[in-house]
């Protein structure tokens, strides 16, 4: 049910562009409407997976210093986390 609404709201958008990985149809599309419509494909138009798929995507929008900071703030909550982990495993098996 929500199809006709989004349909209608997204009619008034002017600004928008659409972002297809590596899709059989998705060249098609992007040839008919090149302005909104992007073809991306892996190196050799290989199936990466979805996550390098979205990964791909997030490089063709973001600029490089976009993606270092969020790199860095990931990177900085996984050694927090392993950090927390250690410190318990510590007190587990020597009880400091």
């Amino acid at each position: 049910m929500n199809g006709p609404r989004v349909s209608r709201a997204c009619a008034d958008k002017r600004d928008w562009e659409l972002l297809l990985v590596d899709e059989t149809i998705a060249q098609s599309y992007a040839s008919d409407a090149p302005q909104r419509i992007r073809y991306l494909h892996h190196p050799g138009h290989v199936n990466r997976g979805m996550s390098r798929s979205r990964n791909l995507e997030i490089e063709a929008v973001l600029p490089a210093s976009a993606r270092l900071a969020i790199a860095r703030a990931a990177l900085d909550c996984r050694v927090r986390l392993l950090r927390k982990l250690a410190t318990a495993a510590a007190r587990e098996i020597w009880g400091r």
